[in-house]
């Protein structure tokens, strides 16, 4: 959330970019405050600082979980407040989308929040509608850069274990999601399976297995590894499969969870980009190989 007590540098801030969105992390070198960024207090205009042109959008507003662990002791409602104070357009994710807005309603009507501010994130996030030109309803994003993002994806992709590719054109897709039972829905999980079979990989039992773990990091889960359950269940199924190819949808440590993963590769999230990105990497392997 963009409300550090300074500004970020200047540097790696590029003012032309159409869209910004700042980071959660505390560095020490720029705010001392000891806590992180979602604990500290806003400095007004901090983007009008860094000389931002663009919409800026807020990361994330659900922080239930810093909040339980003690990480951030001010209200949500008053990080809210200054988030907008500080430049920021767009607040994605709030808890309670209603009480947000009420929120931001007073802080208008109290002074808190002055209306042209309020103006100018509406502004700026028109200019950057207008810039995707977009029907309502339509896939977001240029062709080109929707290549580029899909380029950019498979290259992410690497092997941590293992030989992690498919030997032979029939595999045992099985899907473990450990990202369920948020605030927000979990992205779909039907672009690998439909980019497989489109890349000519027959899914069936019995055939080897290939194991998709789904473990995106979330603030809402409390923790940054795997659950128990999902340990349990990985553990059940590779006892039974030790040479299964594991696709993991999360941060390479939580491989480390798993031991008796022989062969695994890191595709760190399971957004549907990243599960085309996936089955690319592994049908390109299973060519070359």
């Amino acid at each position: 959330m963009f409300i550090a007590r300074r500004a970020v540098p200047r540097r790696g801030l590029r003012p032309g970019r159409p869209s910004t969105a700042p980071s959660w992390g505390h560095v020490s070198a720029h705010d001392d405050a000891g806590s992180p960024g979602t604990g500290t207090g806003a400095r007004p205009g901090a983007v009008a600082v860094c000389q931002i042109q663009g919409a800026v959008a807020e990361g994330a507003v659900d922080t239930s979980a810093a909040v339980e662990q003690r990480l951030v002791t001010r209200p949500i409602s008053a990080a809210v407040v200054e988030a907008v104070l500080a430049g920021c357009d767009a607040l994605l994710y709030p808890e309670d989308t209603e009480s947000t807005i009420a929120t931001l309603a007073e802080a208008v009507r109290q002074g808190a929040l002055n209306r042209e501010r309020v103006r100018e994130a509406v502004r700026r996030l028109g200019r950057a509608a207008a810039r995707v030109g977009a029907p309502l309803g339509a896939a977001p994003g240029r062709p080109e850069d929707l290549r580029w993002a899909f380029e950019v994806a498979v290259r992410t992709i690497h092997v941590l274990r293992g030989e992690a590719r498919l030997g032979e054109a029939r595999v045992h897709l099985v899907e473990l999601d450990d990202d369920q039972g948020g605030p927000h829905p979990a992205p779909p999980r039907t672009a690998l399976k439909q980019a497989l079979h489109d890349g000519g990989v027959e899914l069936a039992e019995g055939a080897p297995m290939l194991l998709a773990l789904y473990a995106d990091v979330r603030a809402w889960k409390g923790r940054a590894g795997l659950s128990a359950a999902a340990i349990a269940r990985a553990s059940e199924l590779l006892a039974t499969s030790p040479e299964a190819v594991v696709v993991l949808f999360g941060h390479p440590r939580q491989a480390e969870e798993l031991p008796a993963a022989r062969n695994v590769v890191v595709a760190w999230g399971g957004e549907p980009l990243m599960q085309r990105a996936a089955a690319a990497w592994l049908l390109a392997g299973r060519a070359a190989g």
